[in-house]
């Protein structure tokens, strides 16, 4: 598949990218940051109430990580007072020479009312329309860092279902998450038995939407690991209003790769934290389509070099990062899409790429293949662990404007 862009088409969501003018200070970096946000805003004739979330991801480690952390919130609410958006410190440095970098989801639409709600100091932004109502929430964590995977597991949740509860949803109106958690791969020992942080993430998880029916599949979502931090959560909510075939959230498998909430136990590791046989499966789907009338935007999970359920090429970033590529065009070719009785008749346009690279040493190379891969208006490249010892990049992605 060819992807290509098509400006003459108008985005009404849309992710942005934003460096830092230095490479000085991690402090003048994070000023630098929120000083170009301000300077992107006002050249696009946008107010800061049109940002629906942000995120800062940070060169960072568990001694310095609090300080920094306190550091960026000052310096947003001096700036920022009026306006509550969620705002997450992510512990995942970029993968080049800065140590901080901003990301932010802007949302443009006259049809629609924005709002940025509080409940209990939890932030979140919210869309509506006469058709159906998003919630946009981030930087949902524990309060003590230090507390463990599990309880700060757990307290990201709560705040999660309290901002769903909050707008009459569940966890089952989620159509997209984002999991950040702490040294993912390494093993906590609990009462004398040992658990790997990213299953004791996924026990708690299919604990909490156990609450929950998802007739539209699970969301589409990312576990991804960082230095330090314990968990958290961002999230995008949505429920229709009315009942309509024209407004659907359609659950998008790969024929290629078999359902993570389907894994057997041969990928899956170590111990079950909450006490049951076995331990649980990653809930989520590979990807999420919002159909909006005659506009359709999909929300791509984060995908790795994986066929079936099993890890492919385990030592070679570059082969990883091809058939990850691979993965995505099949999962959104217009085959796939109309498997799922979506109708579409043309090529994709991404509006974002992020990709997590285990091991920077090949961020040059990396880079190069998805840029000729992808014909896409922002990417972000982080250091990061992936969720199996084998995989050496993720990437996850934002598509919009099918021609229906």
């Amino acid at each position: 598949m060819n992807f290509s862009d098509n400006q003459s088409m108008n985005l009404f969501k849309e992710f942005i990218v934003i460096y830092p003018s230095t490479t000085r200070s991690f402090e003048e970096q994070a000023v630098s940051c929120f000083e170009r946000l301000n300077s992107t805003l006002r050249k696009r004739k946008l107010k800061f109430e049109n940002i629906l979330k942000l995120n800062l991801f940070i060169a960072a480690e568990q001694s310095d990580f609090p300080a920094k952390k306190k550091f960026i919130i000052n310096e947003f609410q001096k700036r920022y007072v009026s306006t509550p958006q969620p705002i997450g410190i992510i512990a995942e440095p970029p993968a080049d020479t800065y140590c901080v970098v901003l990301e932010v989801l802007i949302f443009v639409a006259e049809d629609f009312i924005i709002k940025h709600k509080s409940i209990d100091n939890l932030h979140y932004s919210l869309i509506e329309n006469e058709k159906y109502i998003e919630i946009y929430a981030g930087g949902l964590t524990g309060k003590d860092v230090l507390s463990g995977v599990y309880n700060q597991s757990i307290e990201a949740y709560e705040s999660m279902k309290k901002i769903l509860l909050e707008e009459g949803m569940t966890f089952g109106d989620v159509v997209r998450q984002w999991n950040f958690i702490e040294n993912l791969l390494e093993f906590t020992t609990i009462n004398g038995t040992e658990y790997q942080n990213y299953q004791i993430f996924n026990d708690v998880r299919s604990k909490f939407y156990s609450e929950s029916k998802f007739p539209n599949g699970y969301p589409a979502a990312t576990g991804i690991g960082m230095n330090c931090g314990g968990v958290v959560i961002d999230f995008i909510a949505r429920k229709n209003k009315i009942p309509d075939n024209k407004i659907q959230i359609i659950p998008i498998g790969n024929p290629e790769q078999i359902d993570s909430h389907k894994y057997s136990e041969r990928s899956l590791l170590g111990n079950s934290i909450t006490g049951d046989a076995n331990p649980a499966t990653p809930k989520f789907e590979r990807a999420k389509a919002l159909l909006n009338e005659d506009f359709l935007e999909i929300y791509i999970s984060g995908t790795a070099s994986i066929k079936g359920e099993l890890t492919q090429e385990p030592d070679n970033e570059v082969r990883q990062t091809e058939i990850t590529i691979e993965n995505i065009k099949k999962l959104i070719s217009t085959e796939n899409l109309n498997r799922h009785g979506l109708e579409v008749h043309s090529n994709p346009i991404f509006n974002y790429i992020r990709v997590y690279i285990k091991n920077t040493k090949y961020i040059d190379i990396i880079r190069e293949v998805c840029k000729m891969s992808f014909n896409v208006k922002e990417f972000l490249f982080l250091k990061a662990d992936v969720c199996r010892n084998d995989l050496l990049v993720e990437i996850e992605g934002y598509v919009t404007n099918y021609k229906l």
